[in-house]
């Protein structure tokens, strides 16, 4: 399965030729139709939050706070400033930023730290 230009999920057998290579090496190919679509919704969700953080990249050479959201295991989410790479998946230029999309956004949140963690 993959995920075409239009964001249809479409089924294919391999046939040795280079899209099935290119599919594979960038990630769009998938054993299920279901993981396929879990895919999609976390591209679309990854998108929708790195709008939310407007552009922001963080200069990690300043000693100035970055934001980002993280999740607790009892499935809280939070907004927690930092001056060193944690890894996260964004970062905010504020924490009213950060939590405005939490608030705005929670659904595109656990989309995102649930592929993100292997749990979709």
């Amino acid at each position: 399965f993959y995920i075409s230009d239009a964001g249809s999920v479409y089924a294919d057998t391999e046939s040795g030729c280079s899209i099935d290579g290119y599919r594979y090496n960038t990630g769009n190919y998938f054993k299920t139709e279901e993981k396929a679509e879990n895919y999609k919704d976390y591209l679309l969700a990854k998108q929708t939050l790195k709008n939310d953080a407007k552009g922001f990249v963080p200069d990690w050479k300043s000693s100035d706070n970055k934001y980002f959201v993280y999740q607790l295991g009892n499935g809280y989410l939070g907004a927690e400033s930092c001056v060193s790479n944690h890894g996260a998946c964004l970062y905010f230029a504020s924490k009213q930023h950060a939590e405005e999309s939490i608030d705005k956004h929670e659904k595109e949140w656990r989309i995102v730290f649930d592929w993100e963690n292997g749990k979709r």
